[in-house]
């Protein structure tokens, strides 16, 4: 499980706004890449499906080549860093993504909630961004928690990606937020995508969720800082909640990783495409 250290925190009636350093040790790179890979991969279950396979061609089956077989698959669509492209370092797939692997467990470790399905997982292209809401959870009380997660190494603070762009966090939560469609499509994917165990629960929230009184949901955002990048106002407006928010509560997350954002994604996409099982 990963650490999260506290670093500072405020609250403001029912908004709670805190930074985490993530926990550096010996088996940090490790924890998230098995992440990484099980979210691409799932090791476990493609190994399985490659051994019914082999059977139903009346191929002898060969564990060692089964294992080789996954981490091919692994090498091919796990994304990479890669310094000699010609796209800039901050806008390739890993640097960001990463901080969404992250949120999820911020989501389960930090603020308890539970996580039925993930874009990554479930994206249409392996090297592309994932679309639609970065992370949704679930409360106990099964109501959403909306989470837009951003990666900055911006001196600047708050970085424009919090309520500067116009993709930023805010701008991002607050069109989900405030379209009862747009929540309910957005239940409606994570029931089409969630593991069985998970099914239920969603279903229970998108029934909930249709009806003239729904759940209140939460904001909860994830920011991921480099090391020593973190400022009291990384928050920016959020520690402004306007009408806009209306009733829910916002719980939003700094973490603050072992170094730069770069060398960071670039130790645990390496790690993951190389894991096994």
């Amino acid at each position: 499980m990963l650490v999260f250290k506290p670093v500072d925190s405020s609250q403001l009636g029912v908004h709670t706004f805190a930074c985490y350093d993530l926990e550096s040790d010996e088996v940090l790179i490790e924890e998230i890449a098995a992440l990484v890979r099980d979210l691409y991969v799932e090791d476990v279950i493609l190994g399985e499906q490659l051994r019914t396979a082999s059977q139903s061609l009346d191929e002898v089956c060969d564990e060692a080549e089964i294992c080789a077989l996954v981490d091919r698959v692994a090498m091919a669509v796990i994304p990479q860093m890669n310094t000699g492209s010609s796209q800039p370092l901050h806008l390739q797939v890993p640097r960001n993504e990463v901080a969404e692997v992250l949120a999820i467990r911020v989501l389960q470790q930090i603020h308890g909630f539970s996580v039925p399905s993930s874009r990554i997982r479930n994206k249409e292209v392996a090297g592309s961004p994932s679309r639609g809401l970065d992370v949704l959870g679930l409360t106990q009380s099964m109501g959403i928690a909306l989470t837009e997660v951003k990666a900055s190494s911006s001196t600047q603070s708050p970085p424009t990606v919090v309520h500067g762009a116009a993709d930023s966090m805010r701008a991002e939560t607050l069109k989900r937020l405030n379209d009862r469609d747009s929540l309910i499509a957005e239940l409606h994917w994570a029931l089409k995508h969630a593991k069985p165990e998970s099914r239920l629960d969603v279903a229970k929230s998108l029934f909930l969720h249709a009806r003239q009184t729904p759940p209140v949901s939460t904001v909860a955002p994830v920011l991921v800082r480099p090391a020593g990048a973190y400022q009291a106002t990384d928050y920016g407006n959020f520690k402004e909640p306007s009408i806009d928010f209306g009733d829910s509560p916002i719980k939003f997350v700094v973490v603050r990783l072992p170094g730069t954002l770069e060398d960071f994604a670039g130790l645990v996409y390496a790690k993951a495409a190389e894991q096994a099982a």
